[in-house]
């Protein structure tokens, strides 16, 4: 993997974070803190997912999520391409970049309602399609999918994430692919991910809606 060091599985630390003085630590325009949104009830079908319920009624609140129904919000689906297009342009308030040229996805078609959020992770460099034609709609998001488009919408809002920690790697980092390797640390290092039990990431494991809310809502929270 290439790194190695002292954080633990439970997100504890030993050692001393270096920081990068060339990173600015101010925080950008776009950031809201969300962290002391208040806790009211909002979906009834959470208690599988108690541990992202403030994620995802941080993410309501901010507009950027909304249920199935009024009260349902299927947190252990997994999330579409087009979903996730939408949370993030959403949540990280994505503005037209009209230089990035025109977004020429066969299957994304004028008027659907995803069509304008699609266009705006296109022209911020957040998402590529699953070939040069293609974006792929209704095609679920792997948890290694997800990692490398959180960290470039980061990235294009200016908000850097590394907090230079060394790690450990996970039990199955021979299974994460080589593009998303350098991203899955980076949010390991943030401790915006932990994995899912036994030192495992499952990079392969499609993210389900509740996984999605919760990392979104952690960069947006991330301060250092």
């Amino acid at each position: 993997s290439g790194e190695s060091g002292s954080k633990s599985s439970g997100g504890s630390y030993s050692g001393t974070p270096v920081g990068n003085p060339e990173i600015s630590t101010k925080i950008p325009d776009w950031y809201e803190d969300t962290k002391n949104s208040a806790s009211a009830k909002i979906f009834d079908d959470l208690d599988s997912a108690a541990w992202a319920e403030e994620s995802i009624n941080k993410l309501y609140k901010l507009g950027a999520i909304s249920g199935k129904t009024e009260k349902l919000f299927d947190p252990n689906a997994s999330i579409k391409r087009e979903e996730l297009c939408k949370i993030v342009a959403a949540a990280f308030k994505l503005e037209k970049n009209e230089e990035a040229g025109a977004m020429n996805f066969a299957d994304v078609g004028q008027g659907q309602w995803y069509t304008e959020y699609v266009e705006l992770c296109y022209q911020n460099g957040v998402i590529n399609g699953i070939d040069d034609n293609t974006f792929g709609v209704g095609r679920t998001v792997t948890r290694e999918e997800i990692a490398t488009i959180l960290v470039r919408a980061a990235e294009a809002v200016g908000k850097s994430l590394d907090y230079y920690f060394t790690i450990f790697p996970f039990a199955d980092e021979d299974e994460i692919s080589d593009w998303a390797k350098k991203n899955v640390h980076v949010l390991r290092e943030c401790m915006i991910i932990n994995g899912v039990g036994d030192g495992r990431f499952a990079p392969k494991d499609n993210v389900t809606r509740a996984q999605a809310a919760k990392m979104i809502a952690g960069i947006l929270d991330f301060n250092y």
